[in-house]
């Protein structure tokens, strides 16, 4: 197949690219060549800034199997792409979110009601990332009613992350001693790994599979995640678990705290319905050789924020302030510290 990618080459991009070209597909991609490494040189590259219309324009006349869009965050950019590629390939496969529901409802699937915007004009992706996303899927349904793959991504995970939330969780496990965890162990959470997921997108373009799609992992405990993460790193940290309503009067959110301190009206959102996707090819490898293989590209090229992304987070609690909230929680309760 002859497969074009819009977006960069950091994380889900660079993934998508590795796994097309192992499959033996003819790769072409698109993207500023700002945010990531330069793709592999069996890729063919078309430097270009999807906001200009002469950079797209390049591609209009152009001919793909498959269109997969890894990058789409305004709708008023992803229209423009739509409008000059819609004779460009038969089939447009587009990355969007989980948090383009409205309502976080644990085992909802792909037939829930999404978000709406007050404001359709928004441009403001920081503040309304999962209604934008959600105008997005709709332009990409107007230009290709037939023939679209939408791809409502979880928590993604892997070697490359640019985000500090399942990289804070390997380091601050590595480094031992006592470690906050929210919430309870058998709180349910879902995340998979970026390869899986770049793996189903590319095979959704192979056997044109079309439809909405949640593509998350099974959920599972939060206290067996962490415990398979301290037993894989051979580590010794012991976690506390906190109440979230404790660390919500502490300051401490899942954004700019403790990743993945989900409060409980949104945990819903971890534990989507993923039937569909699994019946259209989704597999996953184990959770442990995920810790591994992530671990082991920590260690060779450490954590960077380097690079553009949609939404900017801010994860990973100082260990000074955690420890002050450590103290603080066993000095209410009379425990001894």
């Amino acid at each position: 197949m002859k497969l074009l990618i819009l977006g960069g080459t950091i994380f889900l991009g660079r993934h998508i690219i590795a796994e097309a070209l192992k499959r033996h597909h003819e790769v072409w991609v698109f993207n500023r060549g700002k945010s990531g490494p330069r793709p592999e040189s069996a890729c063919q590259v078309i430097s270009g800034d999807r906001e200009n219309h002469d950079d797209l324009k390049k591609l209009s006349a152009m001919k793909f199997d498959a269109i997969i869009d890894t990058c789409g965050y305004v709708p008023r950019v992803v229209r423009m792409g739509l409008e000059l590629l819609r004779d460009a390939a038969p089939h447009y496969v587009f990355a969007s979110t989980i948090s383009v529901y409205a309502h976080a409802i644990p085992g909802s699937d792909e037939t829930a009601s999404v978000m709406t915007l007050d404001n359709p004009q928004s441009e403001d992706v920081q503040k309304d990332y999962g209604g934008l996303k959600a105008l997005c899927e709709s332009e990409i349904r107007k230009h290709f009613p037939s023939a679209n793959t939408i791809v409502r991504l979880g928590f993604l995970v892997g070697p490359y992350d640019r985000i500090y939330r399942f990289p804070y969780w390997l380091e601050r496990l590595s480094a031992g001693g006592k470690v906050i965890a929210p919430g309870e162990p058998s709180d349910l959470f879902q995340l998979v790994d970026i390869r899986d997921a770049a793996a189903w997108m590319v095979l959704s373009a192979e056997k044109k599979i079309i439809g909405d799609f949640n593509l998350t992992g099974h959920a599972r405990p939060m206290g067996d995640l962490l415990d398979t993460c301290n037993q894989v790193l051979g580590t010794k940290a012991q976690l506390i678990w906190l109440p979230r309503a404790f660390l919500t009067d502490q300051g401490v959110s899942g954004f700019d705290g403790i990743p993945y301190n989900i409060s409980d009206i949104d945990r819903g959102s971890v534990q989507q319905n993923i039937q569909k996707a699994l019946a259209s090819g989704l597999t996953f490898r184990s959770l442990p050789e995920t810790v591994l293989d992530t671990s082991a590209w920590l260690k060779k090229e450490g954590f960077s924020t380097k690079g553009k992304i949609g939404v900017k987070i801010n994860a990973g609690i100082s260990r000074t302030r955690e420890l002050e909230v450590l103290h603080h929680y066993h000095l209410i309760n009379n425990l001894p510290f």
